[in-house]
């Protein structure tokens, strides 16, 4: 995706934001008229965003883990529709993985933070 799509496609996602649940889908269909493709991926953000288990409430379970300084073993574990591949990279604030969105079919980078930084708001 070039930098103007994926600009195009954070602004739609953020106008869809603004408006009610129920009111996204007519204007998601209106703004993006004749392009599939953005009108799936905004699509795909905003049920990302709405369901809360995947959002950073759903980090109990990750902070918990890493905790215990179990990064090296976090491959092949599922975090919400994220299972890990492979570490990335490691540090003071967490660690850094390559991950299969298993919902959106697609290699991403994923963050995982100690339990002491995913309690801290």
């Amino acid at each position: 995706m070039t930098n103007e799509r994926w600009r195009q496609v954070e602004a739609l996602f953020h106008a869809a934001l603004e408006r009610e649940p129920n009111e996204r889908s007519a204007f998601l269909a209106r703004e993006c008229a004749g392009d599939e493709s953005m009108r799936l991926e905004v699509e795909s953000l905003l049920a990302s965003h709405d369901e809360s288990e995947y959002g950073l409430d759903g980090t109990d379970l990750a902070a918990d883990f890493l905790g215990k300084g179990q990064f090296q073993s976090a491959v092949g574990r599922a975090f919400g529709p994220y299972t890990v591949l492979r570490p990335l990279a490691t540090g003071g604030m967490g660690a850094v993985f390559i991950a299969q969105d298993t919902k959106l079919g697609r290699q991403v980078a994923l963050k995982l933070l100690p339990s002491d930084l995913a309690r801290d708001s």
